[in-house]
């Protein structure tokens, strides 16, 4: 394996006007943003199945999920890169092999697989033991995390035609020269099978019922993986909207305007219009662009007399809801307000447009 860092770092918030303006710059630096509008979107994975991996590794794989900027890195996909790496066993060891430009014979150690010239590169404590060991599954799984978010920030970089969590497995397994060297994805038997394996196996790790969400409080009227996103953007009403806020951790302890003892990064992680929507479906494995002026040209544009629940719903170039059925929207209004959900009516909401994000929904 082979690694070195690169990230694309963009974007900002519902920006209509310039409140916050040094805030608005933070999250600018702090934010991802790496979307194909015209692609055709697919999932790769959204909540981690909590009964489909072995109970001590849960919470590492989550973190190190949620410790990626990338929304498409998923923790199911991170925990089927580790099944089929070890079959999630911490004292795997790979058998021996020679790697050109590197004396002496190697083998991959560890849950992650990691071999050891690489794991000099990304050796972490994270169970903060006193030693960083590709043989305890907390220090290797949390690498791993950081190895394919790194990857995946050089996928988003490269403009390379494909998926990038699949540049990402390629870079994992082949190392990233290879993907330089073929320009994409490398024509090795084995870097096709790895990819195509843990993307399909990814699925067997996904929680779609719902039960690994928050309760919306709501009844959803709507079905597939759509119904994930819908159901976590209701169940943030009640939560005080921030300008530029990133929608990662949104809290309810302070209605309204935020005062007093917040801090800033409490109102980093507070909901603006367009991060409750990115974020929404961030949670069923969708990424979306940052900014609504993005959003806005995301999947396909829909009548707004034929919107269905998971369309985003657009009044002006400034501001975004989401259709959540029964004729009702859930959306972050503007400072001062919570997350609320209102009537939808054609003339106000799909009055700029809207966009059906998944085919299914």
């Amino acid at each position: 394996m082979e690694g070195s860092s690169g990230a694309k770092l963009l974007a900002c918030g519902c920006l209509v006007a310039p409140v916050f303006a040094m805030f608005s710059l933070l999250v600018f630096i702090l934010m991802l943003v790496t979307v194909d509008t015209d692609a055709e979107w697919e999932t790769t994975g959204g909540s981690l199945d909590t009964e489909a991996v072995p109970e001590e590794f849960v919470l590492w794989i989550e973190q190190a999920a949620d410790g990626c900027e990338h929304e498409q890195l998923s923790a199911p996909v991170l925990a089927a890169q580790l099944y089929q790496e070890s079959r999630f066993d911490p004292d795997a060891v790979g058998p021996p092999v020679t790697v050109s430009e590197r004396e002496g014979v190697h083998r991959a150690e560890g849950i992650a697989q990691f071999m050891p010239y690489t794991w000099e590169t990304w050796a972490v404590d994270a169970d903060d033991n006193g030693e960083a060991s590709p043989f305890d599954a907390p220090d290797a799984i949390m690498a791993q995390g950081a190895f394919m978010c790194s990857l995946m920030g050089q996928a988003a970089d490269s403009g390379y035609d494909e998926n990038p969590v699949s540049l990402a497995l390629a870079g994992y397994n082949a190392g990233w020269g290879a993907v330089e060297e073929y320009g994409g994805i490398p024509p090795y038997e084995e870097t096709e099978n790895y990819i195509d394996i843990i993307l399909g196996k990814s699925e067997e790790f996904t929680d779609d019922s719902g039960e690994g969400l928050a309760d919306p409080g709501v009844e959803i009227d709507a079905d597939g993986d759509v119904a994930g996103a819908i159901q976590w953007a209701v169940a943030q009403v009640g939560t005080p909207y921030v300008y530029g806020g990133a929608c990662m951790d949104p809290k309810q302890d302070t209605q309204g305007s935020p005062t007093g003892g917040w801090t800033s990064e409490d109102m980093r992680t507070q909901c603006d219009c367009s991060s409750l929507m990115q974020q929404a479906y961030d949670k069923i494995g969708v990424g979306l662009p940052r900014t609504t002026f993005d959003q806005i040209n995301v999947g396909r544009g829909v009548s707004p007399g034929d919107v269905q629940p998971g369309d985003l719903v657009f009044p002006h170039e400034g501001h975004v809801g989401m259709y959540i059925g029964d004729g009702k929207v859930v959306h972050a209004p503007q400072t001062g307000k919570d997350v609320e959900i209102t009537e939808y009516t054609e003339g106000y909401w799909g009055a700029y447009g809207v966009r059906r994000v998944l085919n299914d929904g």
